[in-house]
């Protein structure tokens, strides 16, 4: 038997199993151990709680989990580990998972995509055995680096768990959005400075790999509506829970300014120069110095040892953006 090997045992029947084993040492020693295992057959119809069944403050980060039932030990075998997406204003949390995203009142597990089974994908993911991880950022709206770091340090929490209930499965991990970004950040760094993350594979749903765009003018709509003075205030400060002053706190997060190809408050555009204010184009001409910046330190890191699956979420009607470059897309005058 070689180091690390896995050697596979098949059983008839269930009921109490004992299995002997004999160990020759170099030196001509031997040494005998026992142990003895209970097989059951697996239960069907079991699915994973509503709500997080745990979770753990540590820092930057919340973890939360849920265990895998077919088991009832709570213990944590078989890591699926997500990676909370762009949340600049801490509004998601682990209810996306399985209660509400986007509107709807299930989560992004808790749905059938069209299966042919009609199953949901939790059920799939319960009858392989993983217990799923959410990593959320106590901050969202920080560098995408900071956010990295606390990530990798969800991930040795995670190992050194799973280790202490007597697993070395590897991780599967995936990152939706900014996740991927973050992710990716945080696993090339572990290997780079020699830590195991331990994952099979990563998956990147959507992500940013190579920037975000939102256009200049569309920035500039929201970024000056907000500016616009009102009895001596701005807009966007007259109440910090409207959309208007969430929008301006989002667009101007260290994590947009690193995403996005070009951003409003960067040397990166240029004021079209129109009469009286009304500024009919907005061009940009370079990318952003930020993004360039931190864009550059990721392709430094270089690529992952591990396969690194990606998903693009596309319309999947293979139709280009209905207006053109530079078109005019909505009017504000305000007097």
């Amino acid at each position: 038997i070689l180091s690390d090997q896995v050697l596979q045992l098949n059983y008839s029947d269930y009921g109490f199993k004992r299995i002997k084993i004999k160990l020759i040492l170099a030196t001509g020693e031997v040494l005998y151990s026992q142990t003895v295992l209970k097989l059951e057959p697996k239960k069907s119809g079991l699915d994973y709680n509503i709500n997080p069944e745990d979770s753990i403050n540590l820092t930057g980060v919340t973890l939360y989990w849920w265990y895998n039932k077919n088991c009832e030990d709570h213990k944590v075998r078989k890591p699926l580990i997500l990676i909370e997406g762009f949340d600049p204003l801490n509004t998601l949390g682990s209810r996306l998972l399985f209660t509400s995203y986007g509107g709807v009142a299930f989560g992004l597990l808790n749905r059938k995509y069209d299966d042919p089974n009609e199953k949901l994908l939790s059920e799939y993911l319960h009858e392989d055995d993983y217990d799923v991880f959410y990593i959320n950022y106590k901050e969202g709206q920080i560098s995408i680096q900071e956010n990295a770091y606390y990530v990798t340090q969800a991930i040795q929490w995670i190992n050194e768990r799973k280790h202490k209930d007597g697993s070395f499965e590897k991780n599967i991990v995936i990152g939706a959005s900014m996740g991927g970004v973050v992710g990716y950040y945080a696993l090339k760094s572990m290997e780079n400075q020699g830590k195991d993350h331990e994952a099979e594979f990563f998956l990147s749903v959507d992500s940013p790999l190579k920037g975000a765009n939102i256009p200049i003018g569309m920035q500039a709509f929201i970024q000056e509506l907000g500016d616009y003075k009102l009895a001596g205030f701005k807009l966007k400060d007259l109440n910090e829970e409207s959309g208007l002053h969430k929008g301006v706190f989002a667009l101007n997060s260290p994590a947009a300014k690193q995403l996005l190809y070009y951003h409003y408050d960067s040397p990166s555009w240029s004021d079209c120069g129109g009469i009286d204010g009304d500024c009919t184009e907005t061009f940009a001409n370079n990318l952003s110095s930020v993004h360039n910046t931190f864009y550059s330190e990721l392709e430094a890191l270089g690529t992952l040892n591990i396969k690194h699956y990606s998903i693009s979420n596309g319309s999947i009607l293979r139709k280009e953006q209905q207006f053109g470059i530079g078109e005019k897309l909505a009017d504000a005058y305000i007097t």
